[in-house]
């Protein structure tokens, strides 16, 4: 299973088997219900909620307040904000629960939003 965290993008066109989570609770949720079953998961940060993508990396990777949460099947960490500031703190907060042990060596990527094109959603009618 992937996660794809975005308040208003979608996954790239090519890549369909991304499950689109909306906000950090939305997230937490289906971290907490399919651990078992996730490999990667793609982190978006300005969210336009009071928590955003680095608040939910801080819970997954583990944080001064939080242990790592285990997910047995995760290979990918992606970060896919524009955000360039949050974004490398994201990926240094990946790098250093690794580091640390406090989760797997597992693979950090940086996919901009900048530099990739990711669909907007279609807003509802």
């Amino acid at each position: 299973m992937r996660i794809f965290l975005d308040d208003e993008r979608l996954p790239p066109a090519n890549e369909p088997d991304w499950l689109v989570v909306r906000s950090v609770p939305a997230l937490m949720d289906m971290v907490s219900a399919h651990s078992a079953e996730i490999t990667e998961i793609s982190f978006d940060n300005d969210l336009q909620e009071e928590l955003e993508g680095r608040h939910a990396v801080g819970r997954i990777v583990g944080d001064a307040l939080n242990p790592a949460m285990r997910l047995p099947q995760l290979k990918r960490l992606t970060v896919h904000s524009a955000n360039i500031v949050a974004a490398e703190a994201m990926i240094a907060m990946m790098h250093a629960a690794i580091r640390h042990e406090q989760i797997p060596a597992v693979e950090v990527r940086r996919r901009s939003a900048l530099e990739y094109d990711y669909p907007m959603e279609t807003p509802a009618r």
